[in-house]
């Protein structure tokens, strides 16, 4: 098991460490601990995530993004 802190994370996902505690507080992203004040990952089971997360063309097996919201 390799625990990683949120700045850990956020550069090994190459994204920001605002983006996953915006995660955090909507209740969806990535799994973690609080552990007292600190938040920590396992990355297996974040990356576990990732993987059942992931979007498949059916056509081709890529993985593709989900359609965007229309703006009113």
């Amino acid at each position: 098991m390799k625990i990683y802190t949120e700045r850990e994370l956020a550069k090994q996902l190459k994204v920001s460490v605002p983006k996953l505690r915006l995660d955090r507080y909507r209740k969806k992203g990535v799994p973690y601990y609080r552990i007292g004040g600190s938040i920590r990952y396992d990355l297996d089971q974040v990356l576990k995530h990732l993987e059942e997360s992931q979007l498949k063309n059916k056509k081709k097996g890529q993985t593709t993004r989900p359609p965007r919201k229309k703006l009113k």
